[in-house]
């Protein structure tokens, strides 16, 4: 996540209030769904229901995730509680997979087996076109909070509500083709739209599980590694050791300096250095300098 917006001053607010706002947006899609399936008869728009409640499930561990990571520093936890944030977003993603491949099953179970049915209420698109406007709305909205603030978490949410307008806009056109004489649309539009839903959240899991075991991207360390070397006194750059911890980054350097310089101006060059790295991220918890005699 570094490549997104160093986090402002109310950003922490911002993750928290857009995390809200997708909890309220999603039970009320929830309830209108469900509201509309006995009546519409769409297998589809109950699929796309329960996964709108499964979203209700998933926000509720965003803003717990959240409110642990805001914890600071203690004894017990050095580097405080970031990385539950990377730990939700895994398992978000995760949940995710698991409905995923849940809706495509149910969808290959009615083309083999059930067969074609009465085609549903066009009623049913409608809803679902309803909730495919709210979702992007709660996706733009979280998608923006998790690029300022640097939350994975609010970043898995954003990708989840983006697959749920995808799946409700799925349900509209499989309502449609139904009632157009194409019965078998419903399902196979259901198994299409699995597999785009699939891939997403193979990407978001794949993106957690890095971070959790702190990976660092090379132009991370180069950046780091640039300014570095240009701050006086510094002969050359070692070693850069970086760490992600939820929106934090901790860096860990080693750098050479003239041995006539290293205990008179030591302390001055480590100092210089924690500025440097601080003004040009502001997404930095500390800067750990080690210096060596060159």
């Amino acid at each position: 996540m570094s490549d997104k917006v160093p986090a402002g001053r109310d950003c922490e607010g911002c993750a928290v209030r857009a995390s809200w706002i997708a909890l309220g947006v999603n039970a009320a899609l929830f309830v209108l769904k469900a509201g509309f399936v006995y009546e519409t008869r769409s297998r589809s728009l109950l699929a796309d229901a329960l996964e709108t409640l499964a979203n209700v499930a998933i926000t509720g561990l965003v803003l717990f995730s959240l409110r642990v990571a805001a914890k600071g520093r203690d004894d017990t936890h050095h580097y405080g509680y970031g990385k539950m944030e990377f730990l939700a977003s895994a398992v978000i993603n995760f949940t995710l997979l698991l409905a995923a491949a849940g809706f495509m099953a149910a969808a290959v179970w009615e083309l083999a087996v059930v067969g074609p049915e009465k085609p549903p209420s066009l009623v049913a698109a409608a809803v679902a076109a309803v909730s495919t406007a709210g979702s992007l709305i709660v996706y733009a909205y979280c998608a923006c909070a998790a690029r300022h603030s640097q939350s994975a978490s609010v970043l898995a949410n954003a990708s989840v509500n983006w697959a749920d307008a995808g799946t409700s806009a799925a349900v509209v056109l499989a309502v449609v083709m139904a009632n157009l004489g194409l019965p078998s649309m419903d399902a196979l539009v259901g198994v299409l739209i699995g597999v785009w839903i699939a891939k997403i959240a193979l990407d978001g899991l794949e993106q957690s599980v890095k971070e959790l075991l702190d990976f660092s991207p090379g132009a991370q360390s180069a950046r780091i590694a640039e300014l570095a070397a240009g701050v006086p006194g510094v002969a050359a750059v070692r070693e850069v050791k970086t760490r992600l911890v939820g929106r934090k980054l901790w860096v860990d350097l080693e750098v050479a300096v003239a041995k006539e310089r290293a205990l008179g101006e030591g302390l001055g060059i480590a100092q210089s250095l924690r500025q440097a790295l601080t003004r040009d991220r502001t997404d930095i918890a500390d800067v750990s300098v080690r210096l060596a005699a060159k």
